[in-house]
């Protein structure tokens, strides 16, 4: 039998694995410039452009309803984001995660 501890680790771990796999490296790149808050001295993604900004914005501004809808035309975006929105926890790890996405080469491999 599994304790119940185990259930909500193992379902993160699918969860995110999930995400990962839908992110593109372009929208781990402006997501992550958008996740560092612009602090030129950690930023560590690439500009994105003025509707790409403002697509970002309406990701994390949505419900989950519109996030849904968004999802259905900018999946990556919306993976990106949702990665970020899982326990804060593991948000350092996961901006890691993107810059791994972001620049396969760079760090330490793809994944």
């Amino acid at each position: 039998m599994t304790s119940p501890d185990f259930l909500p680790d193992t379902y993160a771990e699918v969860h995110r694995a999930d995400l990962l796999r839908q992110i593109t490296p372009k929208a781990a790149d402006h997501v992550l410039w958008h996740a560092r808050g612009f602090d030129a001295a950690t930023l560590t993604g690439k500009e994105p452009g003025s509707f790409t900004k403002k697509l970002i914005d309406a990701i994390k501004a949505a419900d989950p309803g519109n996030r849904h809808k968004l999802a259905l035309g900018f999946p990556d975006y919306v993976a990106a984001l949702n990665l970020l929105d899982l326990p804060l926890h593991q948000y350092e790890e996961n901006l890691a995660r993107l810059a791994v996405i972001a620049r396969p080469g760079s760090i330490g491999g793809g994944m």
